[in-house]
């Protein structure tokens, strides 16, 4: 029999799940967090997409001559010259030290394309090596005759680009210094300049180049919006995949480089008539270059 405390006792309920109507609200909000993210994401790319052919759209107005004054202000821009003495006797880079004696001879005579300031080529100098300089900016020349002096040395630089420049003689090894390779704008001339060094290289003679490396072939939509506006506006120049810019309001174009990935410079250089005899691309692309045949 129970008593009449007992038979007023109620059961302690159990734990239940929370309300349909709370999962439906955090499933509602994981989706519409994705969905916004999303969309985000979208406009974002397509704001960068469209800042990009813009920026190729402008690029396309440019002139070749933009491009060549953008190279030659190149050094100052990274703040070679207020390096000074200090960075001019500085040596052989790490990368340098490892590559040119590898494929230098110390009897070789050697042409050293953009000799800048004369870092390397005195450098080399001090090494043995029998170098000429060839160097672009009247001014870096100058300087580059100034340094080669002061420590002991001919100054033998001379002043005028790759493309036109009187050569004298024939050639051992002809290196085109720092990336300057990278720096000639258009596979065009590039392939042009190669074919007319390999007409100064002596027997046995090589080339030496650097340049930058990618991976793959950049986005060419942006290239193509450049070359149809160069086209419509007349321009002297077509940028080209590969190419690098940097705009500016003062001058235009503030910086040019090419980068090259894989197989590109090889194609040039068969263009050219010669082959590749060695090839190393990790963060910065060397390369060894005889005639073909």
């Amino acid at each position: 029999m129970s008593t009449p405390a007992a038979s007023s006792a109620r059961p302690i309920p159990a734990p239940t799940a929370p309300p349909l109507a709370a999962d439906h609200m955090g499933a509602l909000r994981s989706v519409l967090f994705c969905g916004c993210y999303a969309v985000g994401r979208v406009l974002e790319r397509a704001a960068h997409d469209a800042a990009l052919l813009a920026y190729h759209a402008a690029a396309g107005l440019t002139r070749l001559e933009d491009v060549r004054a953008a190279i030659a202000r190149q050094p100052e821009n990274n703040g070679v010259v207020e390096l000074g003495e200090d960075y001019a006797t500085s040596g052989l880079t790490d990368w340098e030290a490892a590559f040119y004696p590898r494929f230098l001879r110390p009897e070789d005579r050697v042409l050293l394309v953009g000799c800048g300031r004369g870092r390397d080529l005195l450098a080399l100098r001090e090494h043995g090596y029998r170098v000429e300089g060839l160097e672009l900016v009247p001014e870096r020349a100058t300087a580059a005759r100034a340094l080669l002096t002061r420590r002991g040395f001919s100054p033998d630089v001379v002043e005028g680009s790759i493309e036109t420049a009187a050569l004298r003689g024939r050639y051992d090894a002809v290196v085109f210094a720092w990336f300057c390779y990278s720096v000639i704008p258009g596979a065009a001339t590039r392939v042009s300049v190669l074919r007319r060094v390999a007409e100064h290289l002596a027997p046995g003679g090589r080339v030496l180049l650097s340049y930058i490396p990618c991976e793959a072939p950049p986005r060419a939509a942006a290239i193509r919006v450049a070359r149809l506006v160069a086209r419509a506006s007349g321009a002297d120049w077509r940028p080209e995949a590969g190419d690098v810019l940097w705009l500016s309001w003062r001058h235009r174009i503030a910086h040019y480089t090419h980068l090259h990935w894989p197989g590109a410079l090889a194609r040039e250089v068969r263009a050219a008539g010669m082959a590749v005899a060695f090839e190393e691309a990790g963060e910065i692309g060397t390369a060894v270059l005889t005639p073909a045949g």
